[in-house]
């Protein structure tokens, strides 16, 4: 921008304060005359001011707004631009030299930064500098009141006396300055839009109160799985800004867009991008005048979470000289391969290996192995795992041990006349009593028993090693007895049975094999009979419970079964019932198991002991 001229000779003007008052008429006529044959607007200059003052700080906030009305118009539009009631200048005219002014300059000019002479404000860099008009007339240099700095006597603006194109599209601020010695002391300021004439009439420009935003500032991003995220900082805006617009941009493809609400919170997330693309992203800032120019771009690479890591590396020495490098593989999804590196060259194991052998060491040389998973899809590595220094030594001899894991057995045994705890439980619908709570054996206070007799009671005698018999040797064979038979006088069964109670001799299963099969132990009552008359095993019943098992274990006993009243061969134990069922995977170790027997005696039986067998199988 030019320096304000004379039509006549180009040079400042030095023309006093009251031959302006004098000359008004022929002043206006001369600023047409101006604007018709230049782009520059002349200002009478009033007295030169001398800037030997220092201007405000570069980015000093100013005193407040000034309110435009109408908020929009043309170059043909009065318009009035006031600061708000009372503003003062720090001191008056009279006695200490206060003057305020006008600006109306581009938005990248800090108007705090600006100084005056006798033209108005002064250009910085060539940036479009001007005072405001009124009447065709610079208001500049004004007086404050006296004894209170006041800025009064302001009058209506125009700026009609514009030539064409002198007024670049763009974004201005417009406003009031207070100065001493030219230098800029406090201002008011408010900012418009400049646009072409929509009309397409006379009037040289458009004008709106406001201007585009700022450029947000984007922050770093944050990669993830299909992702990228991160935040921004809220960008400058009068009027205030509506809303944001993120912007992706990968090196292949569409771009992606979010928009984000100018209440925030400040942060965005893309998803479903495409893992190892590169994406270049931006936000802008909108608000009703406009768009903000594009923030700073920042970078990011979407990629699978993060690999899990490889555990317990060792190493051994090995003939070669060499070692032998070993490792726990990663969780999750598997990796293609592995390389060891720390030796004279990487060496690449297959995805199956947890191992590998390095070879050409150098006796009495320390050496740092690492190991690495590589995976097919980014992230292509996962974090690398090192083990402790190694040193090759060169006197070694080496002994291979060897030694047999044998298949193991499935075992299940008994102690005749030992059992675990089992509680007290309530009479039934059906008419059985209620039976009293079990004490355990001796031997049965939590702990796995021992072997034979010495553990609290005798073994079964073919089994003497309790509970790891060798040989294994089936059947087994213990006794138990239910005591006299209870006449049954209450409930659905009164009168047509007697009841008995007891409990089974502790059975035990010891799974020492390699497999990780689980196993179920089942239980099946054969026909009772004292010789001369028989009742049907239907009619005992139980409640199993596991009453100890090994740490690892897990191990859950079967169902309540209730004997049968039925005269036929069903339900209660006479079809296989489970005692208890180890899960695959977790069966290994000894369970202890033991259970609650109800019988039920039909008083159609003769008189006298009834004996039957109980057959338990663990398959």
């Amino acid at each position: 921008m030019t320096s304000p001229k004379t039509a006549d000779t180009g040079n400042h003007s030095h023309i006093s304060h009251s031959r302006i008052d004098r000359k008004q008429n022929h002043m206006t006529k001369k600023f047409t005359r101006v604007l018709a044959g230049v782009s520059t607007v002349a200002v009478a200059s009033v007295g030169l001011i001398s800037a030997s003052a220092h201007a405000l700080p570069p980015g000093t906030a100013p005193n407040g707004s000034a309110t435009l009305s109408p908020a929009t118009g043309n170059s043909g539009t009065t318009f009035s631009l006031l600061p708000p009631s009372g503003s003062v200048c720090p001191g008056d005219s009279a006695t200490g030299g206060y003057r305020w002014q006008t600006f109306f300059v581009a938005s990248a000019t800090d108007p705090g930064t600006l100084t005056y002479n006798g033209s108005g404000p002064v250009a910085q860099g060539g940036a479009f500098t001007q005072p405001l008009f009124s009447s065709g007339t610079p208001v500049i240099n004004k007086n404050t009141g006296v004894g209170d700095g006041l800025i009064t006597g302001i009058p209506s603006f125009s700026n009609s006396l514009f030539t064409p194109g002198f007024v670049p599209a763009g974004s201005y601020n417009l406003g009031f300055a207070c100065t001493l010695s030219g230098a800029t002391v406090s201002y008011w300021t408010t900012p418009i839009t400049v646009t072409t004439d929509a009309a397409g009439g006379p009037a040289q420009f458009d004008y709106s109160f406001g201007s585009t935003p700022s450029a947000p500032v984007l922050g770093a991003l944050t990669p993830g799985d299909t992702t990228l995220s991160g935040s921004f900082t809220a960008a400058a805006s009068t009027p205030a800004t509506t809303g944001y617009t993120v912007t992706a941009h990968p090196t292949t493809g569409a771009d992606v867009v979010q928009a984000v609400p100018a209440a925030g919170p400040l942060t965005f997330s893309f998803t479903g991008l495409t893992n190892g693309t590169s994406y270049a992203v931006s936000v802008i800032a909108t608000n009703t005048t406009g768009n903000s120019p594009a923030s700073n771009v920042q970078n990011g690479t979407p990629n699978l979470a993060a690999r899990p890591g490889i555990t317990n590396v060792t190493v051994s020495q090995i003939a070669g000289p060499g070692a032998h490098i070993s490792f726990t593989a990663p969780t999750g999804t598997g990796p293609t391969s592995y390389t060891i590196a720390g030796g004279p060259a990487p060496v690449t194991v297959t995805a199956a290996a947890t191992s590998g052998d390095v070879l050409g060491l150098t006796p009495g040389t320390p050496y740092t192995f690492t190991v690495t998973a590589n995976y097919a899809v980014a992230p292509l590595t996962g974090p690398t795992a090192s083990a402790a220094p190694f040193t090759y030594s060169a006197a070694i001899i080496i002994q291979d041990i060897t030694a047999v894991r044998p298949a193991g057995a499935l075992i299940l045994t008994q102690r005749c006349g030992v059992n675990g705890a089992l509680g007290a439980e309530l009479a039934t619908a059906n008419g059985f009593p209620a039976t009293a709570a079990v004490t355990a054996s001796a031997n049965q206070v939590g702990t796995a028993p021992t072997t034979g007799a010495a553990a609290g009671g005798p073994a079964d005698p073919q089994f003497p090693a309790y509970p790891f018999p060798a040989p294994v040797s089936y059947p087994t064979h213990c006794a138990v007895n239910l005591g006299t038979g209870s006449y049954i006088t209450t409930g659905a069964l009164a009168g047509q049975y007697y009841s008995a109670s007891g409990n089974i001799n502790q059975v035990t299963v010891a799974d020492n094999r390699d497999t990780g099969a689980g196993w179920t132990v089942n239980g099946t009552m054969g026909t009772f009979s004292n010789g001369s008359s028989t009742f049907t095993g239907s009619h005992l019943g139980w409640t199993p419970k596991m009453t100890l098992s090994s740490p690892g274990q897990t191990v859950v006993a079967g169902p309540a079964v209730d004997p049968s009243a039925t005269t036929t061969n069903t339900g209660g134990l006479g079809t296989p019932q489970q005692l208890a069922s180890a899960a695959a995977g977790s069966a290994t170790g000894v369970a202890n198991l033991d259970a609650r027997l109800k019988l039920l005696i039909p008083v159609s039986a003769a008189t006298g002991t009834f004996t039957g067998q109980l057959t338990l199988s663990a398959i």
